[in-house]
Parts: structure tokens; C-alpha cells; sequence
């Protein structure tokens, strides 16, 4: 009796077949996720694309926007300019007028007044005529040399300071120096222009001493640097009828008007002349008229530059 054959159901066959179904299975879930990811990725990249390129649509409408603005601004500014420059140019059209009549109003600020030793005239009215009376301090710089004693303007000297401090009406100090800067009255300090003080100055300047250099400029120079620059409202009366002066008297003007002259352009103090024709007198007189001349051309000029005037006293 032959043996009955038995049947395995799970061969290695089976199993095989088995094995490769699951693998394939495997094989297309896996497949099948990885091109999910795939599409989610790309889909990702792509909305990404689109924000982004929308943004840069934006940035470059905000940028032509910006560049229109600016054009605009630019267009305004240029426009601005050219009234600038009208405004420029008929500010310097005023300035130009504006020196002519600065330059006419201190000539005729600055003009000579010829004043006769005989005309019975006010006080005030002769010294006032053509002369600034605004100075709350006042410098005399007297020529006391030989000319000036002996062909007998001494008197007319002492009459025209006295005069000149009674008349200032805010005057709040004088004194006096002879033309080498040595001081005759005030001692370096103000004198209060009090009766008893203008009577004491009187006196004094009565009896001073001949000595004297006939060259007003070193006063000049030192009345500017120790008391117009400490002081305000400053007045100078030069008085004199001669110079004596070797070196060059343009460059001396100049540089009285340089150490005169504050950085805004105005004066440190204002510069007076009084001019004595000692060459006409009767008595012997150590001036001649050239010397006259000398001095009043200098004193013209000075005066006129410092806004200053210029009195002639024949």
C-alpha cells in the first residue's frame, strides 16, 4: 500500500510569493508618499513664487512712486533756487544803493565847516553845526606846541573845549592829551564834566607846558586801544594846525582806520578835527600855510573815514 503524499500549505513557494507582494506593496507606498511630498513641496515653492513676485511688483510701484516724488521735490528745489538767485541779485542791487547812500550821507555827515573867529553865534549852535554831539566820552588831543602858544590860537583853543564839553548832553566823562598820548587832564581816568571840573580843566590847560611833537597819531592810536575799545560811544577832537609826520600818511590812515574798525564794520570811536590857519596870524608864527594845508587834508580824510567832521577855524 503506497504511502498518502501530504500537502504543505505554506510553502517556501507561498512564502515567497508572499514576501514579494509585500515588498511591492511596501515599494508603491512608498512611492506613492514620496511624490505627495513632491507635490505638496513644488506647490509650496510655487505660492512662495507668486508672493514674492507680487512683492516685487510692489516694491516697484512704492519705488516709481518714491522716484516721481523725488523728481517732483527735485523740480521744486530748482524752482527755489532761481528765486534765490532773483532775490540774490536784487539783494545785491540794494546793497550796491544802500553804500551809494552811505557813502553820500557820510560825506555830507563828514563835510568841512570853515568858522570865522569874529561871528557872534551861540554856543551850542557853533559846536552842534555839523558835528555828531552823541558821545557820552570825550578825548582831546591838543597840538600845545610853539605854533599853536604863540600865534595866538591858545585862547580859541580853551574856548572850543569848554564850549564842546558843555554842549555834549549825555557827556559822562573828558579828558585831555597832548599829541605824544601824555595826559594833561583825567590822569587816565574820566573826568565828570561838572562846573568845578570844567573850570579846573580851564586852568590847566592855562598854564600847560610847550611840549610837543606836532603828530596827533600816536594819541590817535592810544586813545582807540585803551578807551574806544573799553568804552562806548567814544568821541576824539583832534586840535592842531600842523603835522609833523615822516613816515607815510596814507599808510598811517590806513592803519588808524584798521585798529578803528570793529568786526561788524563799525567805528570804535568817532574822530573830530579842529583845524587852526596859524600861518594867517599877525604874530610870528612857526606854521607855514603848507603845513596849514598838510594837517587839514590829513584831518579831512581822517574824519571822513571815522564818521567824523572837520572844523576850520580861521
Amino acid at each position: 500500500m503506497k504511502e498518502k503524499k501530504t500537502t504543505e500549505v505554506f510553502s517556501m513557494s507561498f512564502l515567497d510569493i508572499m514576501a514579494c507582494g509585500f515588498g511591492a506593496l511596501v515599494l508603491i507606498l512608498l512611492i506613492s508618499e514620496f511624490n505627495e511630498v513632491e507635490i505638496i513641496e513644488n506647490k509650496y515653492t510655487a505660492e512662495l513664487f507668486l508672493t514674492k513676485q507680487e512683492e516685487i511688483v510692489t516694491k516697484n510701484n512704492e519705488l516709481n512712486e518714491f522716484d516721481n516724488e523725488l523728481t517732483s521735490k527735485l523740480k521744486n528745489l530748482i524752482s527755489i533756487q532761481e528765486e534765490l538767485d532773483k532775490v540774490k541779485e536784487n539783494l545785491n542791487e540794494r546793497t550796491n544803493i544802500a553804500e551809494s547812500l552811505t557813502e553820500t550821507s557820510q560825506l555830507k555827515q563828514s563835510q568841512i565847516i570853515v568858522k570865522k573867529a569874529d561871528q557872534k553865534q551861540p554856543e551850542k549852535q557853533v559846536v552842534a553845526s555839523g558835528i555828531r554831539i552823541d558821545s557820552r566820552y570825550l578825548i582831546f588831543i591838543i597840538d600845545n606846541s610853539g605854533s599853536m602858544f604863540y600865534a595866538a590860537p591858545w585862547r580859541s583853543v580853551i574856548k572850543e573845549i569848554e564850549t564842546i564839553i558843555t554842549t555834549f548832553p549825555n557827556l559822562e566823562g573828558f579828558m585831555v592829551m597832548n599829541d605824544t598820548g601824555r595826559t594833561i587832564i583825567g590822569a587816565g581816568n574820566w573826568v565828570k564834566p561838572t562846573k568845578a571840573n570844567r573850570i579846573d580843566a580851564v586852568n590847566k590847560l592855562r598854564t600847560v607846558n610847550v611840549v610837543s611833537q606836532s603828530n596827533p597819531i600816536p594819541a590817535i592810536e592810544k586813545s582807540i586801544n585803551f578807551y574806544g575799545k573799553k568804552f562806548d560811544d567814544v568821541g576824539i577832537f583832534i586840535v592842531g594846525d600842523d603835522i609833523n609826520e615822516n613816515k607815510d600818511v596814507d599808510k598811517r590812515l590806513l592803519e588808524i582806520n584798521r585798529i578803528n574798525t570793529k568786526s561788524d564794520g563799525s567805528k570804535y570811536v568817532r574822530i573830530n578835527a579842529l583845524g587852526f590857519l596859524t600861518s594867517r596870524s599877525s604874530n610870528q608864527a612857526y606854521a607855514t600855510p603848507e603845513d596849514n594845508d598838510k594837517y587839514l587834508t590829513l584831518m579831512r580824510e581822517l574824519t571822513e573815514q571815522n564818521g567824523g567832521t572837520l572844523v576850520v577855524i580861521d
